[in-house]
C-alpha cells in the first residue's frame, strides 16, 4: 500500500505544479491585457479630450488640443494598427490647419474670410469625428480574455449543445408497454 501511495505522490505533485504554472501564466496574460488596455484607453481619452476642446472653444487657440492629439498620435504608433495611427495623423493635420488659420487671422489681411471659413470647416469636421473615432478604437479596446470554466460549467454547455441537436427532448415513459 505504501509503495502505491509513494508511486502516486510524484504524478500528483507534477499535476499540482503544472496547474499552478498554468494559473500563473493566465494571471500574467490577464495583467498584460489589462496594462495594454489602460495604455490604449489613455490614448483614446487624449483624442476625445482634444476633440471636445476644439468643439467647445470653436478652435484650438489657447487649448491643449494640439498637445493632446500629438501625444495620442505618438503613442498610437506602437499600441494600435496602422489605420488608427493614420487616422490620428489626419486629425492632427486638421488641428494644425485650424491653428495656422487662427494665427493668420490675427493679422489684418484680405484673406480673413477665407481663413475664417477654413478654420470653421476644420472645427466642424473634428466635431463630427467623436463617434467614428470611438468605432475605430473599439476593436482594440475589447477585453475578450475569457474566464476558464469549471468542469461542471463545461459539461453543462456541452450537454446543451447535445440537446440542441435533437428535434425534441426525449420523454421517458416509465409505463410498461402493453
Amino acid at each position: 500500500m505504501i509503495e502505491v501511495l509513494a508511486a502516486l505522490l510524484t504524478p500528483t505533485i507534477a499535476l499540482a505544479v503544472a496547474w499552478i504554472s498554468f494559473q500563473q501564466w493566465r494571471t500574467a496574460r490577464s495583467k498584460l491585457n489589462l496594462d495594454l488596455f489602460e495604455k490604449r484607453y489613455a490614448v483614446y481619452q487624449n483624442v476625445q479630450a482634444s476633440l471636445v476642446l476644439i468643439a467647445a472653444h470653436g478652435g484650438s487657440k489657447g487649448t491643449a488640443a494640439f498637445k493632446n492629439m500629438f501625444e495620442a498620435w505618438r503613442e498610437s504608433q506602437f499600441l494600435f494598427g496602422a489605420e488608427v495611427a493614420g487616422r490620428l495623423d489626419e486629425l492632427l493635420a486638421v488641428i494644425i490647419k485650424i491653428e495656422t488659420a487662427e494665427a493668420e487671422m490675427e493679422t489684418i489681411s484680405e484673406d480673413h474670410p477665407r481663413l475664417v471659413k477654413e478654420k470653421w470647416d476644420g472645427v466642424k469636421a473634428l466635431s463630427l469625428e467623436r463617434q467614428s473615432i470611438a468605432d475605430l478604437f473599439k476593436p482594440y479596446m475589447l477585453m475578450n480574455d475569457r474566464r476558464v470554466r469549471s468542469f461542471g460549467e463545461w459539461f453543462d454547455e456541452r450537454n446543451r449543445i447535445r440537446l440542441s441537436y435533437e428535434d425534441k427532448r426525449q420523454k421517458w415513459d416509465c409505463r410498461l408497454s402493453q
